[in-house]
């Protein structure tokens, strides 16, 4: 697995505002080999849960929250191509001021190997792309540069445009149906699998000093500052999931 169990998918807990109370919800999204139509089923599912009357229409920020999760989502979206997984539980939290919602954080709560049962996820307003997001605040969290190298930040590049390019052939090989595409689907999943590994071991050495040697991150197996590699990225660092 890539994406571990409650892993957040949320903005820094930092920079949320106090809340008047927070409320949880289970949210079932199905998988939807466009990673777009993906994306609008979690801000539809968000939207559901935002039903204020002063909230017109219903959810209309909900694309907002969703939006600032992107890049983690895609993991998530991923490990599901990857894997076949049909169905996805999400955990949201509700951050509500003077029954307002002000924000919303997401973690994965299980993959669910059957079918989402069937509802309709989308509401007439909900998650229009023509709403105007508010700037994100800045992140209180400063980066650990020990944790990214020019190598890994290439590689995680290239492993999303192979995914991409993967999901593409597959969307194709949906409507066309026939044995040649479904056979290039089948190697493009394999091709993205074998780059979400490369990146999981980007910058990886075997340790040891215990005795017993097992993978760990370079950096905290080799003096720091480091020797070669390794440079200070600032602002770096929102899609990691991959890292072991």
């Amino acid at each position: 697995m890539y994406i571990s169990m409650g892993e957040g998918l949320g903005q820094d807990h930092a920079t949320i505002q106090p809340c008047d109370k927070i409320e949880s919800a289970t949210l079932k999204v199905p998988f939807r080999i466009n990673f777009d139509d993906f994306l609008k089923l979690v801000c539809c599912a968000v939207g559901r849960w935002m039903p204020f009357r002063s909230d017109h229409p219903p959810g209309r920020l909900a694309r907002c929250f969703v939006k600032k999760h992107e890049a983690l989502l895609w993991d998530l979206h991923t490990e599901m191509f990857v894997k076949k997984i049909p169905c996805v539980e999400l955990k949201a939290q509700y951050c509500r001021q003077k029954g307002v919602t002000t924000d919303v954080t997401i973690s994965l709560r299980r993959f669910v190997g059957t079918a989402c049962p069937s509802s309709s996820l989308c509401k007439a307003g909900v998650c229009n792309p023509a709403v105007v997001c508010p700037p994100n605040p800045p992140s209180s969290q400063s980066q650990d540069p020990r944790s990214y190298s020019a190598k890994c930040m290439a590689t995680d590049k290239l492993t999303r445009s192979i995914c991409d390019n993967a999901k593409k052939i597959c969307k194709i090989a949906d409507d066309l149906n026939d044995p040649w595409s479904r056979d290039k689907c089948e190697k493009g999943r394999v091709s993205c699998e074998a780059a979400l590994q490369r990146s999981k071991n980007c910058d990886m050495v075997m340790d040891c000093r215990s005795g017993t040697c097992s993978p760990r991150p370079r950096w905290e197996v080799e003096p720091w500052p480091p020797q070669s590699a390794f440079h200070r990225l600032p602002n770096v660092g929102t899609n990691r999931s991959h890292r072991a």
